[in-house]
């Protein structure tokens, strides 16, 4: 591979923008970080496994892939690496420039990071490069305390557009000083992350307007862009949620906004559970909106459907009836309790079941 061609693609788009977006890297470093072995293993395979050859008659590998579902250990894309490395091929050739190695390795964390999994206990990595995979780890844990000491026990700032989402969401959450202008350089790959984190934190500062104006712009602009983070959207609508609870006339606007699906449906559980949860605070007539989303595949849980049955029967709708049927359903399929002499004298609701069995949501 040619360095300085290499690096000059990744900055030219659509390259550019295409690995911003779904691979979170900015280098020729973090390209390198998804490479995982050289044709030497693919060599190596091919001589232990002989003759077993897939086949359409006798398709080895598509099997064997159906064979891993619901079994935690299986194939293991770090087993590969391990192996590349053991033959001294984990590394692409590479020509006419440097790479940081370090940084590939940084990147490798990020990951998994950006998958949203633990990673691997990393090899090989110095003092400096475990605090930040240990900032990492503690951030998918959600202990952003833990996270922003760890992050502040290396020297270097955010140098990928995944370290800033992390470090942007634990800066924001923790009210660092360093929030603003981590959010500044995030907004430079993803604008709309960016206005996420800024109404996040005007709400911490207790600027209820400003953070109304910011979430409503950010979930605006979901209905046009699929690609901001995951786990920056559930802070926005966790945010939204307790918004609402301080301000109803903003809670209102972001309830009209979040009974539209963003754009690919994306974090779709998660908009209909913000929605549901201000729609709570709202004349029923809003709630129903928001219920009628869900339906006919509603969540299966005791205090959604009490409350879907609860609403359903206020106002004489159409599926009073089919609530009414599937709530008594999953009451009765619910495993008995523990009755003594002092509980057989609870009063029933009107279905018929224990008040203590099937509770309104609060």
């Amino acid at each position: 591979y040619d360095v300085p061609t290499l690096r000059k693609r990744i900055k030219e788009d659509p390259f550019r923008k295409a690995l911003s977006l779904t691979w979170r890297v900015n280098d020729l470093e973090g390209v390198l970080a998804h490479y995982v072995a050289g044709p030497g293993l693919a060599d190596l395979v091919s001589r232990e496994e002989g003759l077993r050859i897939s086949t359409d008659d006798r398709n080895r590998v598509e099997y064997g892939f159906a064979r891993t579902v619901g079994r935690k250990k299986g194939f293991a894309i770090e087993e590969l690496r391990a192996h590349a490395r053991e033959l001294a091929i984990a590394r692409p050739a590479v020509q006419g420039g440097e790479v940081d190695w370090k940084r590939v390795a940084d990147e490798r964390v990020l990951l998994y990071t950006h998958r949203g999994d633990a990673s691997p206990v990393p090899v090989l990595l110095d003092q400096e490069q475990q605090f930040r995979a240990r900032a990492q780890a503690l951030f998918l844990k959600n202990n952003l305390p833990g996270a922003l000491a760890a992050w502040n026990r290396q020297p270097r700032g955010p140098s990928s557009p995944m370290e800033l989402v992390m470090l942007g969401c634990v800066c924001v959450a923790m009210r660092d000083h360093r929030a603003e202008a981590v959010l500044k350089r995030l907004g430079e790959y993803q604008p709309l992350e960016a206005i996420a984190l800024q109404g996040e934190l005007a709400f911490l500062n207790q600027q209820p307007a400003r953070a109304a104006a910011l979430l409503e712009k950010f979930f605006l602009g979901l209905r046009n862009n699929p690609w901001p983070h995951g786990r920056i959207i559930r802070r926005a609508l966790n945010a939204s949620v307790r918004l609402a609870q301080v301000d109803p006339a903003a809670g209102e606007r972001l309830f009209t906004i979040l009974l539209t699906p963003f754009d690919l449906y994306v974090e779709e559980e998660a908009r209909l559970a913000a929605a549901f949860k201000i729609g709570q605070q709202m004349p029923p007539v809003e709630a129903l909106k928001v219920l009628a989303q869900y339906e006919p595949h509603v969540p299966w849980n005791e205090k959604f459907l009490g409350y879907r049955y609860q609403q359903y029967k206020a106002a004489g709708h159409r599926l009073e009836r089919v609530a009414k049927r599937e709530l008594l359903e999953f009451v009765r399929q619910e495993p008995m309790r523990f009755r003594s002499e002092q509980t057989e004298g609870i009063a029933s609701d009107p279905l018929g079941v224990d008040t203590e069995t099937v509770r309104p949501l609060p």
